[in-house]
């Protein structure tokens, strides 16, 4: 008996963010031995920069993942799909067309939530949008969160046995490699936003520093989303002095070793974060 087709929609790095690394790790997970695995990647964008904006050759790069999804629903004819959903007016929007052509195909649809602010943003939303959005919901048959304490958030839209729990998460293996124990090494790794805490975190060591507090070095990985954060970064780090070294967003042993050399990882996030 061949195996059950599973559609997994999602963008693959790079660029290096959650949802494409998600998305990576799935694909290279042990979903494959129990499933005929087919993708579409839905990334329309080259870098973190093009991230939220418009342009004409993103709408026609929409268009064509569309088309793609059409026919590889109309000629694979998978038992699933699975969607990450956006929590974002104009990504669910974007999101709410793969829905719809899952729904005139009569492909079931499984969604995934990676993230915490959905109920936030749909609260939010207009009387027109949310009767939208309940009406895109209901052509799914489930969702995805990453915890127990996250199921809240589709309460009012799907049963509980519709809703599953499913923790972000990969196999590493990480080496702990000698370096020198005078010194505290800290590791920040995650793409450079204020949401995400960078410009907190170096607010901090700054008061270390101030308190005469040196023994440390700090490692900081990712793609900066902005030129002024990113001004506004290395101002601190420089007229402080601070024991700061930036990478460029590490991958693969790069990765690993960023890892191996640091005492403490730092993920310091602003509300909302679905971890």
């Amino acid at each position: 008996m061949p195996a059950p087709r599973i559609l997994i929609l999602g963008k693959l790095p790079p660029p290096y963010m959650g949802p494409s690394v998600a998305t990576k790790i799935l694909l290279q997970s042990s979903l494959k031995n129990h499933f005929e695995i087919l993708h579409v990647d839905t990334k329309a964008f080259g870098s973190l920069n093009e991230l939220g904006k418009w342009s004409l050759k993103k709408v026609l790069k929409n268009i064509s993942i569309y088309g793609k999804m059409l026919t590889t629903c109309i000629a694979k004819r998978p038992a699933l799909v699975l969607l990450p959903v956006s929590q974002a007016t104009i990504g669910f929007l974007k999101d709410s067309v793969f829905v719809l052509i899952a729904w005139i195909t009569f492909r079931r649809v499984l969604l995934q939530l990676r993230g915490s602010d959905f109920k936030r943003w749909y609260d939010s939303c207009g009387t027109v949008l949310k009767i939208y959005v309940r009406f895109i919901l209901k052509r799914t048959n489930g969702v995805i969160v990453l915890g127990n304490n996250l199921r809240f958030i589709f309460a009012d839209f799907f049963f509980n046995e519709k809703i599953f729990v499913c923790p972000n998460g990969g196999n590493y293996s990480i080496p702990k490699l000698p370096h020198d124990e005078t010194s505290v090494h800290l590791l920040y790794l995650a793409n450079l936003n204020r949401a995400k805490g960078i410009e907190d975190l170096l607010l901090a060591a700054k008061i270390l520093y101030g308190k005469g507090i040196r023994n440390y070095s700090l490692d900081v990985a990712g793609d900066w989303l902005s030129d002024e954060l990113k001004q506004t970064c290395m101002h601190i780090v420089e007229e402080n002095a601070l024991p700061v070294v930036f990478h460029p967003p590490a991958s693969g042993e790069k990765k690993t070793e960023l890892f191996g050399n640091a005492d403490i990882f730092i993920f310091a996030p602003r509300e909302p974060e679905g971890h």
